[in-house]
C-alpha cells in the first residue's frame, strides 16, 4: 500500500491570500508548491523505490528559470536543509497555472533507526525564483523505514480493580502501541478471566472486548473495556488478563508480547437472573416437570419468592430445594398455598417436599438461607424444582 501526502501548501489556497492576487485566491506571480506525493508506507533501509510527486506553478506567472527539487528525510514534519538529502534534481520552468508529475526513483540511507519517518519535497530549495508565497515550497508523506513488514501489537499499563461481583459489570483498561508497521485495520482487544496467571484465549473466559482502528507506529493508545463476569460464576480468587489479537488474525513481527502480567481478582457473588424475585408480587414461576433453576442469596440475608399453578385434582408433587454451592448453604422453604396462609417451613439442605392432593389454583414458595438452621453463608447457591409422575 501507498500512502498520500500531507502539503503543507495547502491552506495557502484560501480566498485572498499570496501577493496582488485578486479576489480569485489565485497568486498574480509564480508560487511553486508540492501538490502530492504518493509512496510505500514502508521501506527497508537501503531499498530502492518510486514516489509519485505532482509539483505545481498555481500563481499566474510562469516560472522561467531552472530551479532545483530535494528530495530529504525528516525525523518530523519541518523539512529542511538539516534533514538527509536522498535526490535532488531540477526543474527548467514550469508555465503558469501547470502541474507537473513525476516518478522519482528514491534510495534510502544504508542504516539508521527503525521507525516512521516524514518522505520530504522541497521545491526551489535554492530560492532561484522570486514567488509571491516563498513559505509553502515543501510537501511530505510518511513512511515506516526498517527491516519489519508486519506491524506490531503490544499490550502495557493494564489496569484492573481487585475485587467484582458476578454479573454485574466493571471497567478495565489498557494501552496499545504498534512497535512496526503502521496498521489500518481493526486490531481485536479481548479480555479474560482465568483460573491462573497465564493468559490462554483458547481456554480462559472471554468478559469483554473491543477494537482498535489504524494502528499508527509508536503511538500509545488507551482502550477502556465493560466486562461482566457471568453470575453463574464461582465466588473466589481468579485472574484477569488481557490479549491483543488472540486469535493470532493479523501476522506481526513478534507474537508473544500482545498480553501483560494478569491480576488477582476476587469475584463475589452477585445477583442472579432471576432478580427482583424478593417479594411475592415478583415471585419467579416454577413448572412442574420443567427447568431446574439455579440461584443465588445476594446478599446473603434475602429472600426469593416462586410461585406454580396446580391443576385440579394434581397429586404426587415433590419440592426439591437443594445446596449447589457446596459450601455450606442451608436453603429453607415456607410454602404457602393458594388462600395465602403457610403450609409449613422446611428446612434444608437437599429438601424434598413432598405433598398428597393439593388445591386448584396458584401456590407460592418463599426460600431463604437458615430460617431454622443458623447464619446465612454469603454468596450462597441452591437449585429449585418439581416434579410429579
Amino acid at each position: 500500500m501507498r500512502s498520500v501526502t500531507y502539503v503543507a501548501a495547502v491552506v495557502m489556497l484560501l480566498a485572498g491570500c499570496g501577493g496582488g492576487g485578486g479576489g480569485d485566491g489565485i497568486p498574480a506571480g509564480i508560487d511553486l508548491i508540492v501538490q502530492s506525493v504518493v509512496a510505500p508506507e514502508h521501506c527497508d533501509w537501503a531499498d530502492t523505490f518510486n514516489v509519485d510527486v505532482v509539483l505545481t506553478n498555481r500563481g499566474k506567472t510562469a516560472s522561467t528559470n531552472t530551479w532545483s527539487v530535494e528530495v530529504r528525510l525528516s525525523t518530523d514534519q519541518t523539512i529542511d536543509a538539516t534533514d538527509t538529502l536522498l535526490l535532488t534534481y531540477t526543474v527548467s520552468g514550469l508555465a503558469a497555472l501547470t502541474d507537473l508529475p513525476k516518478t522519482d526513483s528514491v534510495l534510502m540511507p544504508a542504516s539508521g533507526t527503525d521507525g516512521v519517518y516524514f518522505l520530504g519535497y522541497i521545491v526551489d530549495a535554492s530560492n532561484v525564483e522570486a514567488e509571491d508565497i516563498e513559505t509553502n515550497n515543501t510537501g511530505y508523506t510518511m513512511i515506516y523505514v526498517g527491516a519489519a513488514v508486519n506491524p506490531d501489537f503490544e499490550a502495557s499499563n493494564f489496569v484492573a480493580s481487585a475485587n467484582q461481583v458476578s454479573g454485574q459489570s466493571f471497567g478495565m483498561s489498557v494501552d496499545i502501541v504498534n512497535r512496526a508497521v503502521p496498521y489500518s485495520g481493526a486490531v481485536p482487544v479481548c479480555m479474560y478471566l482465568s483460573t491462573d496467571s497465564i493468559i490462554n484465549p483458547a481456554s480462559d473466559t472471554l468478559i469483554g472486548s473491543t477494537s482498535v482502528m489504524n494502528m499508527p507506529y509508536d503511538v500509545p493508545i488507551t482502550k477502556s473495556v465493560s466486562c461482566v463476569v457471568a453470575w453463574t460464576t464461582n465466588l473466589g480468587d481468579y485472574y484477569v488478563g488481557v490479549y491483543v489479537d488472540p486469535s493470532n488474525i493479523i501476522a506481526e513481527e513478534n507474537e508473544s508480547n500482545n498480553t501483560v502480567a494478569a491480576q488477582a481478582i476476587h469475584i463475589e457473588r452477585g445477583p442472579d437472573q432471576y432478580e427482583p424475585n424478593n417479594s411475592k408480587p415478583y415471585a419467579t414461576t416454577l413448572v412442574i416437570n420443567g427447568p431446574v433453576l439455579t440461584l443465588d442469596f445476594y446478599p446473603a440475608t434475602e429472600h426469593d419468592w416462586f410461585k406454580f399453578d396446580i391443576p385440579v385434582d394434581f397429586t404426587d408433587i415433590t419440592i426439591y430445594i437443594v445446596d449447589y454451592s457446596g459450601d455450606g448453604t442451608n436453603p429453607d422453604a415456607t410454602v404457602y398455598g393458594v388462600d395465602g396462609m403457610s403450609m409449613g417451613t422446611f428446612a434444608g439442605p437437599g429438601d424434598e417436599i413432598l405433598w398428597g392432593t393439593l388445591l386448584e389454583g396458584t401456590h407460592h414458595i418463599d426460600v431463604a438461607q437458615c430460617l431454622m438452621t443458623g447464619i446465612p453463608v454469603p454468596g450462597g447457591r441452591y437449585q429449585i424444582w418439581i416434579t410429579s409422575p
